[in-house]
């Protein structure tokens, strides 16, 4: 069955792409699901788009986290795979800077091709994933918005479940005695 996506995550598709599900989950009982087996449309891009996070400007180390699932598709023994991207963005997409990007093998969680729709079974179907984002500190002076990108490549379903945003700051006296948090 199909939800609404969370509160404040926006589609940039109208179409039947991006939803909330209880098909499927990492942990918990939903996901954020994107319906790319029965996408006729097959061309361009979708988009998802976290609400505006702010207040990072002070942190000194900066980590996003996720779980995802996926598999190639396999029609008539032509293989196929959507790639998947990261992009964290400033000034509602005024600047975008990519930080993650797989496709084909590289983005797929089982090994498999699949000729019909794919939903993990078991948790060991997910990856999960871990960006240190700490590099780009000077985005996050301004409010930012974290942006998940399929480019269509007549792929099969992709979930996303327990999204996750650390920041840390390390206190003034541990950063004069040269103190990393990581």
């Amino acid at each position: 069955a199909n939800a609404t996506l969370p509160l404040g995550w926006i589609s940039t598709q109208l179409a039947d792409t991006w939803h909330a599900t209880n098909t499927a989950a990492y942990s918990g009982s939903q996901s954020v699901f994107a319906n790319r087996f029965s996408d006729n449309n097959q061309v361009g891009k979708v988009e998802l788009m976290t609400p505006v996070l702010k207040g990072l400007a002070q942190a000194d180390s900066v980590f996003l986290q996720f779980s995802l699932a996926t598999a190639m598709r396999n029609t008539n023994s032509i293989v196929t795979s959507d790639t998947f991207e990261v992009w964290i963005s400033t000034r509602c997409g005024g600047t975008m800077q990519q930080v993650y990007r797989k496709a084909g093998q590289q983005l797929a969680t089982v090994a498999n091709p699949l000729s019909s729709p794919f939903v993990p079974n078991t948790v060991s179907e997910w990856r999960r994933e871990k960006l240190d984002l700490t590099y780009l500190k000077d985005y996050f002076s301004e409010d930012v918005q974290i942006v998940f990108r399929i480019k269509k490549g007549r792929g099969n379903h992709l979930y996303l479940d327990d999204v996750h945003l650390f920041a840390k700051t390390i206190p003034d006296a541990l950063k004069k005695a040269q103190y990393g948090v990581y």
